[in-house]
């Protein structure tokens, strides 16, 4: 059995249950965190276009460890523009040192 392919799969088939009840979850902190986490790496990394507003609202969560899914999401659109200018605008507002430093990284290799 491939289980890489059966994980690939699974991420996304859980990406777009997310991505088509999105309207559904108006207050991102209601979902739980882990799993907003996952989903928000794993946006990136298939990766889905439709995914960049639920990206950009997780850059604001409270806690660190979704805004760092959400970067690594976002880490996949890095050759448009206004990904960059989003990418830009949080490390100017993030707080968290290790975030800062990952948004760092993740700029520089443009």
């Amino acid at each position: 059995m491939d289980f890489s392919r059966e994980k690939k799969t699974m991420t996304e088939n859980n990406a777009r249950e997310i991505l088509n009840n999105a309207p559904n979850y108006h207050q991102l902190e209601e979902f739980p965190s882990g799993r907003l986490t996952f989903l928000a790496e794993a946006f990136g990394v298939l990766p889905y276009e439709e995914a960049l507003p639920l990206l950009q609202q997780c850059l604001k969560h409270d806690r660190p460890i979704v805004r760092e899914g959400a970067i690594y999401g976002l880490s996949s659109f890095i050759d448009r523009p206004e990904v960059r200018a989003i990418l830009l605008e949080a490390l100017n507002t993030e707080t968290s040192s290790p975030i800062i430093d990952i948004i760092t990284e993740i700029l520089k290799k443009q």
